[in-house]
């Protein structure tokens, strides 16, 4: 946990004792391009997760600028046809799994000004364990915006 109110890099869900981590990758003009979640397992037992393969439905990712727009996309909507493609993963104690989002896959480049913007970044890893499903919201809310 951090003791800043603006970012929270690092929650645990009490349930299942899983730790997610937020990273952000900065290009030019300290502007974020990627979010990497991580989550990792402090316990001393394995644990199974259920994750969905579209990472458009594992991570949520909302971007605004500071007066509160919304600048990233909605969620992707999937339809009662679609059968959601699942996979167990087996955390063991002390191990961690990563994913990766591109900004750019979330936030259409007419939204940002040409010389960038400030805002806020807030992205929720979604998982299921143990037949309960967990969400792990994590953010930071001094983040800066770019095209480039």
């Amino acid at each position: 946990m951090t003791d800043d109110p603006d970012r929270l890099l690092s929650t645990t869900d009490d349930a299942s004792g899983l730790t997610a981590r937020l990273h952000l990758e900065h290009g030019d003009r300290d502007a974020v391009t990627a979010a990497v979640v991580e989550i990792a397992n402090p316990t001393e037992r394995t644990i199974t997760c259920t994750v969905n393969t579209d990472v458009g439905a594992l991570l949520l990712l909302e971007a605004t600028d500071d007066s509160g727009h919304r600048l990233s996309r909605p969620a992707r909507k999937f339809s009662s046809e679609e059968a959601p493609e699942l996979q167990d993963i087996d955390l063991e104690p002390g191990s961690s799994r990563a994913w990766r989002t591109d900004l750019a896959d979330w936030i259409p480049a007419e939204r940002v000004p040409a010389g960038g913007i400030g805002g806020r970044l807030v992205v929720t890893l979604t998982l299921t364990v143990d037949g309960c499903q967990v969400l792990l919201t994590l953010y930071d809310l001094q983040v800066r915006f770019s095209t480039r």
